[in-house]
């Protein structure tokens, strides 16, 4: 099977799944704003956002041995494969426990990161214990097999993962809700999560082994010298992204907790919800294309691999465009709609003085440049440039902390915001110049100048589906739903018009073709 198709199917199944997990991420999310209050979402954003960090002790060595794997699997060097699985397995036992132990040690300091961590308590809320309850269920993620998954995603066949994860997924969320709904008990509610986190572990696992059996024979090599020292050196390099990575993400509720309480985070988190489904769902297409995208790094020539680099290019930007006018047009009055206005954060409060600066727009802008940063990123890992761009992470991460801790306690949410925003332009100007440097050997110009042509259509699809939107009435999710389809409509409409000319418009639409002959 071709990798097109390949990937076809990914992106298919993988979409399917990321639409019914954000529908029903909604509908647990609602459930627990209604049975428990916000502030139960406030310590679920925290403590998610804290784990993150503890996942550092990963040390990136799964994107390093998954690249590994794409030339291994070519070459059907099955031996090879055990081994790096063994290793594979050894280290992510390792790493669950260090997460235990890392997270056993903050617990003291809980009161610090929490604002107001008395009121909290008061509500009856164990804090440290919920905490340990969220440790553990990251340590699963790295126990109960879970690294066996690494070989079918690098083989691209995680749609055959996907159908079971459809059912385990729904029968969390219902048990989540029922849990919400009958007890209203917030350790029952992170007690399910983890016995469901469990069992997709498991479930994976034997997916795994049934299709490469040869996995789970024993064996006594290792790896070579040479190759531990190239893969130490990888995951050297590929932990400051995971900081970076980890530090951009984690650090906006850590600060907001710290300087304005667990009630923001809790309101922030509605925001980031919206903003992290849709990059969620942006983010299979390019998890569905990694292995394709590798495997071009393996067998492919080099007028090949800058095709596909502009091809996905385009596409990436051309779907994030459409998620970024709907944000930038819909957030607000999706959350009046789902939640109330008292959710919506329009304004920050700054020497008694109220400023309008609308969150949604903050959140198109993030999701945009997100866009460019997981093009980015599937491209340097695929192609394995691991040690070129080591000192990049550093700073956009230093970027980000100086501005959101200088921001925070004037801006609020939207000086939190405001650090990532920059922190990702750093990744946006300079990973590019590394990629056509070392692998794609061209000019880097071409590239700037496309996406800053995208950016201006972007812009205008933006105002245009705000003027249109504005002509009909607001406030029920049948306007809710119009809306939406006028911003792809326009968005698309505009988008496929300017650059339906282009070499990537094109290409994409004959690979749509050579896809639906080779279906009939």
């Amino acid at each position: 099977m071709s990798r097109t198709v390949n990937s076809v199917k990914n992106i298919v199944t993988s979409y399917a799944n990321q639409l019914l997990m954000l529908l029903l991420n909604f509908v647990v999310r609602t459930a627990l704003i209604r049975y428990l209050g916000e502030e139960y979402l406030g310590i679920n954003g925290l403590f998610t956002n804290i784990l993150s960090l503890l996942s550092l002790a990963e040390l990136g060595v799964g994107t390093a041995i998954s690249f590994k794997l794409y030339g291994l699997l070519e070459k059907d060097d099955k031996r090879k494969i055990r081994i790096y699985m063994k290793m594979y397995k050894t280290i992510y036992t390792a790493i669950g426990g260090i997460i235990v132990f890392l997270g056993i040690l903050i617990v003291p300091f809980l009161k610090h990161i929490i604002n107001d961590y008395e009121k909290v308590a008061s509500m009856g809320i164990n804090v440290s214990f919920v905490f340990l309850l969220y440790v553990f269920n990251s340590a699963a993620t790295y126990w109960f097999m879970a690294y066996k998954q690494v070989i079918v995603k690098a083989a691209q066949k995680t749609y055959k993962l996907t159908t079971w994860g459809y059912g385990i997924f729904i029968a969390s969320s219902v048990a989540q809700i029922l849990v919400l709904k009958f007890t209203k008990n917030f350790i029952l509610y992170t007690t399910v999560i983890i016995v469901f986190n469990i069992l997709l572990n498991l479930v994976y696992a034997r997916i795994a082994s049934r299709l490469y059996p040869y996995i789970n024979e024993k064996t006594s090599e290792h790896i070579t010298k040479k190759e531990a020292i190239g893969l130490f050196k990888d995951c050297g390099a590929l932990l400051l992204y995971k900081i970076n990575s980890a530090v951009i993400n984690a650090s906006d509720n850590i600060v907001l907790s710290a300087v304005k309480g667990i009630h923001i985070v809790g309101l922030y988190s509605n925001y980031t919800v919206i903003l992290l489904s849709a990059k969620g769902l942006f983010l299979r297409f390019f998890e569905s294309i990694e292995a394709s995208i590798g495997s071009i790094h393996a067998t492919g020539n080099l007028s090949w691999k800058q095709n596909v680099f502009k091809t996905v290019n385009f596409i990436s930007v051309w779907i994030h465009t459409v998620g970024v006018v709907g944000i930038a047009v819909l957030c607000d009055e999706l959350m009046q709609v789902w939640l109330g206005d008292r959710f919506i954060l329009d304004t920050f409060v700054y020497n008694n003085e109220t400023y309008t600066l609308p969150i949604r727009y903050l959140a198109a802008a993030e999701l945009y440049l997100a866009g460019f940063e997981g093009f980015l990123a599937k491209f340097r890992t695929s192609f394995g440039l691991f040690q070129q761009l080591k000192f990049r992470p550093i700073i956009s991460m230093t970027t980000n902390l100086i501005i959101t801790i200088i921001l925070v306690p004037f801006m609020g949410v939207a000086g939190a915001m405001i650090g990532t925003l920059v922190a990702s332009l750093t990744i946006f100007m300079i990973d590019p110049l590394v990629i056509h440097k070392h692998e794609l050997k061209c000019s880097p110009l071409r590239y700037f100048l496309m996406n800053v042509i995208y950016t201006v259509v972007a812009f205008f699809a933006v105002v245009a589906s705000e003027a249109l939107c504005k002509l009909t009435p607001y406030g029920t999710w049948g306007t809710l739903v119009l809306h939406g389809a006028i911003c792809v409509v326009v968005s698309s409409a505009l988008f496929l018009g300017v650059f339906c000319r282009t070499y990537a418009c094109k290409a994409l639409a004959q690979t749509i073709k050579d896809v639906i002959k080779k279906r009939k």
